[in-house]
């Protein structure tokens, strides 16, 4: 998101002598370089629940029981 929003703070600049067209092509390669962050955390992500499905761990209720709550909570709030 501060990768989005620089990218459009900069593209309000107008044109200079060095870039003829603006700034406007800040916002395309933030979005390139978001979608290429995407790309790569699903990768990793894949790579992590595959390893996970073949040896799979014990769960830890406590920790997941409180995310779960403040999901929740969240929600309501946000519901609201």
């Amino acid at each position: 998101m501060g990768l989005a929003w620089w990218a459009a703070h900069l593209s309000r600049r107008n044109e200079d002598e060095r870039l003829s067209y603006g700034y406007h092509r800040f916002q395309v390669l933030a979005a390139f370089v978001n979608g290429l962050t995407m790309a790569a955390l699903v990768v990793w992500i894949a790579i992590e629940a595959s390893s996970r499905l073949l040896t799979p761990e014990p769960m830890i209720p406590l920790p997941a029981l409180a995310v779960a709550t403040l999901g929740f909570v969240v929600n309501l709030i946000a519901f609201r």
